[in-house]
């Protein structure tokens, strides 16, 4: 996992046991949310995680943790494969990656399209780069 986070220039966000997870699919896509409990360097905190087909949103102890357009993305913690939101399952431990975004995304008319897709699935946070949320 590090060498992906060094080839990325990613960050790894938490680490923790799901402790449930939920996905129904309606308008053709498949919306899943994650509750998780912290485990060794996360421990004590919680994290949930939000997806529509893929992680749009993390918060972490209530509080912005990553959101789109960067990359969020789970793997296990045991292989280290990346685990889609769809097939994640309670008691799956799993460790959540952020990557920042290509920057084409994150120019203004990248962010304006994010924008609108967060707020079609319900969010209405500004984005904030993942780098000024782990710093």
């Amino acid at each position: 996992m590090r060498a992906v986070l060094r080839e990325t220039n990613g960050f790894s966000l938490f680490e923790g046991v799901v402790e449930s997870a939920t996905s129904e699919t309606k308008e053709g896509f498949t919306w899943t949310t994650l509750k998780m409990k912290g485990v060794r360097d996360s421990a004590g905190s919680k994290l949930e995680l939000k997806a529509k087909n893929e992680f749009l949103i993390a918060h972490k102890d209530e509080k912005l943790a990553a959101m789109a357009p960067d990359i969020i993305t789970t793997v296990g913690s045991d292989a280290g494969k990346c685990v889609p939101a769809e097939k994640i399952m309670e008691g799956n431990k799993l460790v959540v990656l952020g990557i920042p975004a290509p920057e084409p995304w994150r120019s203004q008319k990248g962010l304006e399209l994010w924008r609108e897709v967060m707020q079609r699935s319900g969010t209405d946070e500004s984005y904030v780069p993942i780098e000024q949320l782990v710093g």
